[in-house]
């Protein structure tokens, strides 16, 4: 029996998307395992995966800090393994143990865990290895702005790229200085040249975010449709299309039924659905914004109209000093969001590319909150309004601001319309039931 290998980090963005994937794999008689961090375990089990325990983090990412958080001298600590090569050589070890115990004939490799691919290279004789995005394309064009810029192709595309690698260049070089030279980048292109790897498989850094190699296979697990039209792949990339899991087991827990049961009581009345996210706490961090206000906004917006329904997720440890003035919303721990986006009006989303392709499937225009310029919310948000399917708001606007949009998408129905043409078009190209099995048959993996 054939064996493929998910290697990702413990973050639901980007193991959701892998789920349809690994499952279209486990029908073709492969056995699929997830190796990672034990914060796996749980998604494994429920999806019926195997699991390999990895006790290390990727090197050349940054995250010698995370180890070292709860010691005084966290600079000391990372800067001396950095120069023992303490992280890559547990790593190292980790890959090796990994690669014995599994033996996986095709590897698929998470984005942020990129720099495996130096620690795998030696191994990839006999194996396939495919790296998986589960961003749109963020590698330079002159006509298509940086996916972490709210902007349009041909809109001073080449401008902000000319800022972002400014600044990219400028945060390496304070990197290298703040490590005596063990820089991330310079770390990677050290293990990179003694590994001896071929100029054929070079690291690449015209893009945002994370560095990753010429020539390897790589995948993004998004629909083209949805991508501007000006994008361009280069030649060992490719469009998957969007691994939505419509079918998925959801939990619909009583306080939820009972509320959109009495939603549909009333006659005209709006479902509304917001969700900032798994990782709220970690965007605001970048931002001087009150979460709270945002949210009070949200309750008065109900008080103030009581044909719209609000369902809205929200931790509770943040929920504090949140109190709902009628009874036309409600505050939950966990939403199940396929349920929700089958009945919901507007989808009221942190623009996250999993969030925003689920809403696209059941046809639910968007009001998009980006919450930092860091990573690929922007971006996702300019293709979202690019293409008619919903709006750009900040967290920051004003009450009257957020309602005047929310009234705005209910009222003018070219966004459903839109919502609903798309939400066809995929529906019948991806969920096809041959359509995985065509691709891959079709497909010569790069060696």
């Amino acid at each position: 029996m054939q064996t493929a290998l998910f290697l990702f980090p413990a973050l639901m963005g980007h193991l959701n998307p892998t789920i349809k994937l690994a499952k279209h794999y486990a029908t073709e008689g492969f056995s699929v395992y997830y190796g990672g961090t034990p914060e796996l375990v749980g998604f494994t089990q429920k999806h019926g995966f195997q699991f390999h325990a990895m006790n290390s983090i990727s090197f050349a990412l940054g995250l010698e800090d995370l180890l070292h958080e709860d010691k005084k001298e966290k600079w000391l600590e990372s800067l001396v393994d950095r120069h023992t090569n303490k992280l890559y050589n547990h790593r190292k070890k980790d890959i090796e143990d990994l690669i014995k115990v599994i033996n996986p004939d095709l590897i698929f490799l998470d984005e942020f865990n990129y720099s495996d691919f130096i620690l795998l290279y030696p191994f990839l004789e006999k194996r396939k290895l495919v790296i998986l995005q589960t961003k749109f394309p963020m590698y330079y064009h002159p006509n298509v702005p940086p996916l972490n810029t709210y902007a349009f192709p041909n809109s001073d595309a080449e401008k902000l790229w000319k800022t972002y690698f400014r600044k990219y260049i400028w945060r390496y070089f304070l990197n290298d200085l703040k490590f005596f030279g063990k820089g991330d980048l310079s770390i990677l292109r050290q293990k990179f040249k003694e590994q001896k790897i071929p100029q054929k498989f070079q690291i690449n850094t015209q893009k945002v975010f994370n560095p990753t190699f010429n020539n390897v296979e790589e995948w993004f697990l998004i629909p083209q449709e949805l991508d501007f039209p000006e994008q361009q792949l280069l030649p060992w990339q490719k469009y998957v299309g969007p691994m939505v899991m419509t079918d998925r087991q959801e939990n619909l827990e009583a306080n939820y039924l009972n509320f959109i049961k009495k939603k549909e009581t009333y006659q005209n009345s709006k479902l509304l659905y917001c969700s900032l996210g798994t990782v709220l706490k970690s965007h605001l961090t970048h931002r001087k914004v009150n979460i709270n206000t945002f949210f009070k906004a949200m309750i008065d917006i109900a008080f103030e109209n009581p044909s719209l329904y609000f369902v809205i997720t929200l931790e509770k440890s943040m929920r504090s000093g949140l109190k709902t003035k009628s009874e036309n919303i409600i505050f939950l721990d966990y939403a199940p969001q396929i349920d929700i986006l089958s009945k919901a009006d507007v989808f009221l989303t942190h623009a996250g590319p999993g969030s925003v392709f689920e809403s696209i499937i059941q046809a639910t225009p968007m009001l998009l909150f980006p919450l930092n310029d860091k990573w690929d919310q922007n971006g996702t948000a300019a293709r979202v309004v690019y293409h008619g399917l919903g709006k750009k708001a900040d967290l920051a606007d004003s009450k009257q601001s957020i309602e005047q949009a929310i009234f705005e998408l209910l009222n003018n129905k070219s966004y459903q319309q839109k919502a609903q043409t798309l939400s066809t078009l995929l529906l019948e190209k991806y969920s096809n039931e041959n359509y995985l099995k065509d691709f891959f048959s079709t497909e010569l993996l790069v060696q």
